[in-house]
């Protein structure tokens, strides 16, 4: 979504022989981009149009500061910058609140400051270079841009309306490019992203010419869209999800660590494991990686996090080590410790030296199931599996539970007690209606609620699983918590109560800003890893912190993932990894809240599982044509969809191929005896169906809706030798029989008054 509306000015043609191009963005702002509270006498500064910076330190006014990505020719250079601007004078004797330290979710966490800014200067900076950067191929100019200007000495804030910024770019080789020869050929897979963040994303096309899509890995026997990779021990517990994403479209490889190990080069297991992941993504076209098991069945990489933080009154800097399953999406730069010294992804003092040249550009989704025992991974697998088959279970609700319990401190607003996190929760509540989730959104904090009874009906253990029980579609809790709980209040939340949630009508994600609950690496069962495991918690994905959570930014970073998820994609993994890389896009460099939790924070769920939104269509139009091992798939209102054909007894091993519909029909020649046939398109649940070249029904009652494909169709008492001879009774329910070649009504084959069968063969 552009949030700013801007100009651009080539004073030298991009297909000009010149050495220099210039490019002018105009970015507009208005009183009304953004919310004023006072809260204690201090006002704050919010927005639900932009995404808003602060520093890092009390000693600065929480003056908001924009992010701002400027798309660049291929071949082009960041040269100089000079900017103009309008502003007026919009509030006198105004008390701005501080800038904030991060505020620990632990039991240490405290909050930087709570007085009002003594910033006596002219703040900030209109505009400010802050680096190129290249993304996906795409070459980008960062710039933080400030929409106010704070005069410490006169207590007065004006708003910059408007903002001229004009980036001389050098360009040493020109390029020329041309619509049909572009020179990003890297199968795009960041397209869709970049297009959206950056301001000038709609001139793609001019500066890089149209895309080129790598080959669809469906379309080859040995390509690979989605990679599982687990051990020897837990492999068969997560093969049948393999099954699943390969019959409905996406193909799916499981590998061991064991066979990695002994197949790739590294000098550790994860360097080996990144390596057969950069060989699948470069030669099987894969985009998704799943990590099957926790730290001891698939290890991550150790890398180094540090941010400055204030613990029991004490302003300190905090150094940990975090397992990041980020690393191994990032195939650009592999190895995150390049200077040797044992510690990756570590910085100096500059930024720029020791390991940080590490890339995080994504190649793939990452995310992981982390199963300690062929028990919990059967558990996770086979409850995505449900979901992404019949997400339905009855009734459908679109709802969000926004939930949590003070962390730092309770503020006076509107002449009531107000804790921080029901603040922090009001922001992401206000964010969703403004960016256009339809659904229920119900509010659970210890100082307001949604519900009957008020804030009579207490953020305890017993009313968390009361409303867990119900099924919320997705769950933003905000607490302290460690490895094992969350705290609430007057008690804390388990894991032991998370394994006693009975939620098996409606699948849940959870997010989560409370410190260590996904320390999956930790030797001990966290509380993410007892929801998963448990046979009927019912959570699909849990998103949260190894290792400390960070109140206002760790929200920052669910709030981003939200919005992928209403606004660019229904598919949980790439909704993760594009809010990190927004989230860190202006912070990768340096050390700080940004880079901490964008190494600390991994998705534990599958990284191509779409989220249901909103309840989903169910497909009962389809009609099969299977004759001479010529298929053809249709339906009645030609719609867009995609349709993939596999062989039934090996998972697609020796017959796999996809296409898209034109105009409702898809056609596959060759086709096997006996496929899988899936159907998907956005907004529908799969539609599979086994089909076989010749079917018998024999000594059978049938009880339910069901659909029976194949060339020729028999049913009677005896019409096979291999089935045991008896009627077949239709007891109930219809049954619906396509063959092309012909069906058979033997004798023994009855169909009750309450029941129906109807025959098509003329397809």
């Amino acid at each position: 979504m552009k949030k700013f509306f801007y100009i651009l000015c080539f004073l030298v043609s991009l297909y000009s022989w010149g050495s220099q191009r210039t490019e002018t963005i105009q970015l507009n702002f208005s009183a009304g981009d953004f919310q004023f509270t006072q809260i204690d006498g201090k006002t704050h500064i919010s927005s639900n149009v932009h995404d808003l910076l602060f520093e890092e330190s009390e000693l600065f006014p929480k003056i908001p500061k924009i992010g701002i990505d400027v798309l660049i020719g291929p071949n082009e250079q960041f040269d100089t910058l000079t900017y103009s601007f309008s502003n007026s004078i919009m509030w006198n004797n105004i008390n701005i609140a501080a800038c904030e330290v991060p505020i620990r979710t632990d039991s240490e966490g405290e909050g930087g400051s709570s007085n009002s800014s003594n910033f006596d200067g002219i703040y900030p900076a209109t505009v400010e270079y802050q680096e190129t950067a290249t993304l996906d191929g795409y070459k980008m100019v960062r710039l933080i841009v400030n929409p106010f200007a704070f005069d410490g000495l006169q207590s007065t804030l004006a708003l910059n309306q408007c903002i001229n910024v004009s980036l001389c770019l050098n360009q040493p080789n020109p390029v020329h490019v041309p619509s049909n020869n572009p020179v990003h050929v890297g199968g795009a897979f960041l397209n869709d992203f970049v297009e959206d963040v950056a301001v000038n994303g709609d001139d793609m096309s001019s500066l890089y010419g149209d895309p080129v899509v790598a080959m669809s890995a469906l379309d080859s026997i040995n390509y690979y869209t989605y990679l599982l990779i687990t051990n020897e021990n837990l492999k068969s517990s997560f093969e049948p999800l393999a099954h699943w994403k390969t019959r409905k479209g996406v193909r799916a490889k499981v590998l061991t660590v064991e066979e990695i190990c002994s197949q790739y080069n590294g000098n550790s297991i994860p360097l080996k494991i990144n390596a057969a992941i950069k060989d699948y993504q470069e030669n099987h076209s894969t985009k998704y990686v799943l990590l099957g098991g926790d730290e001891h069945a698939v290890p991550a990489q150790p890398c180094y996090i540090q941010m400055d933080a204030r613990s029991n009154g004490e302003y300190k800097t905090h150094k940990d080590t975090v397992q990041s399953d980020f690393f191994y999406a990032c195939l650009k730069k592999m190895d995150w410790d390049s200077n040797g010294d044992g510690i990756a992804a570590q910085l100096d003092s500059t930024g720029y030296v020791g390991d940080s040249a590490i890339n995080i550009e994504h190649q793939v989704v990452i995310s992981r199931l982390p199963a300690e025992n062929t028990d919990g991974a059967q558990a996770m697998v086979q409850r995505i599996i449900n979901y992404e088959m019949d997400p339905i279970h009855g009734e459908w609700n679109d709802n969000i539970l926004l939930t949590g319990v003070v962390i730092d401190t309770v503020y006076t607003l509107n002449g009531r007690q107000i804790s921080d996190t029901e603040i922090v929760g009001q922001t992401i509540y206000d964010h969703l209606q403004s960016n256009g989730w339809n659904g229920d959104i119900v509010r659970f904090f210890d100082t307001y609620t949604d519900m009957p009874s008020g804030t009579n009906y207490k953020v305890n253990n017993v009313n968390m699983i009361k409303e867990l029980n119900k099924g919320y579609t997705l769950v933003h809790e905000e607490s302290h918590g460690s490895r094992k709980r969350w705290v609430l209040d007057h008690n804390s939340f388990y894991r032991s109560q998370a394994r006693t949630v009975v939620n098996e009508k409606k699948g849940t994600v959870i997010l989560t800003a409370a410190c260590s609950t996904n320390a999956f690496d930790d030797g001990e069962t966290c509380l993410s890893q007892a929801f998963l495991e448990s046979t009927k918690s019912g959570v699909l994905a849990y998103y949260g912190s190894q290792r400390l959570g960070l109140r206002d930014q760790s929200a920052t970073l669910n709030k981003k993932l939200l919005e992928r998820l209403l606004s660019e994609t229904n598919c949980l993994g790439k909704a993760a990894m594009n809010a990190r890389l927004q989230f860190m896009k202006n912070s990768y460099y340096k050390h700080g809240a940004a880079r901490w939790l964008g190494l600390a924070t991994n998705l534990m769920g599958d990284p191509e599982m779409p989220v249901y939104l909103s309840r989903p269509l169910e497909r009962t139009d389809v009609k099969f044509n299977f004759h001479n091992n010529i298929l053809t798939v249709s339906t009645h209102n030609n719609d867009q969809f995609k349709v993939c054909v596999s062989s039934l007894n090996d998972y697609g091993e020796h017959y796999y191929l996809t296409g898209n519909s034109i105009n409702g029909r898809a056609s596959f020649l060759g086709a096997t005896d006996n496929v899988y046939v899936s159907i998907t398109s956005p907004g529908y649940i799969p539609f599979v169906q086994n089909i076989q070249k010749n079917t018998y029904i024999q000594n059978e009652t049938i009880s339910d809706n069901r659909l029976i494909v194949a060339e020729n169709t028999y049913v009677g008492q005896n019409v096979t030798g291999t089935l045991s001879q008896g009627p077949v009774v239709v007891e109930s329910g219809n049954l619906e029989i396509q063959s092309a070649g012909g069906v058979l009504l033997a004798p023994g084959t009855e169909i009750k008054k309450n029941a129906s069968l109807e025959v098509k063969t003329n397809l």
